[in-house]
């Protein structure tokens, strides 16, 4: 078990940061939807994006975690030589889903330009955004620790699913399409 003084001053103002920041954005998202009104409990738990916890675009985060375990051990191992943590992996992999996350609501309100906002079909629905999304993400990360070498089908279904996703109308159109051909 490592103490505070094997660990070098950077690498534990990195741990307050993350930490802080993970605090912060969850909770003032869900702050958010309390004050205008949106803060109930979706109706289903598998569907359209702004009405339930899980849609089509859960499984991509699922993707991304694994994508984020790899490049977080590339980048500590081979380009920073500092030893792995799984841990700092897992709080990294949070960070940037809600950095993302918080991106994803600023565009779906129409602030990187009408036509992204057009793609991205609607405003998420606070569980989905706050609590599945990174949840699954974090699962990709521990997928990635019991199987290293998922990273590469792992690569290619997101690569698929996103081009896939890019050729439509909006982001929902292919789980749309997907979810009316299988009833």
């Amino acid at each position: 078990m490592e103490n505070a003084i094997d660990k070098p001053p950077a690498l534990l103002a990195y741990r307050v940061y993350t930490l802080t920041v993970l605090a912060f954005l969850p909770l003032s998202y869900v702050y958010f939807c309390w004050i205008f009104g949106r803060l109930d409990w979706p109706t289903t738990y598998f569907g359209y994006k702004t009405d339930t916890l899980f849609d089509m675009w859960s499984f991509q985060h699922i993707l991304n975690g694994v994508l984020f375990a790899r490049l977080h051990q590339y980048i500590r191992e081979d380009l920073i030589e500092l030893r792995w943590n799984k841990y700092d992996c897992i709080w990294t992999t949070l960070f940037l889903c809600y950095a993302w996350e918080g991106h994803e609501a600023w565009a779906e309100i129409g602030m990187r330009g009408q036509m992204i906002a057009s793609w991205l079909g609607g405003i998420e629905h606070w569980t989905n955004r706050v609590i599945a999304d990174p949840l699954l993400s974090v699962c990709g990360v521990l997928v990635y620790f019991a199987f290293p070498k998922s990273v590469k089908p792992a690569f290619a279904l997101s690569l698929v699913w996103i081009t896939l996703n890019l050729m439509f109308a909006n982001c929902m159109t292919l789980q749309n399409l997907i979810l009316t051909l299988s009833l």
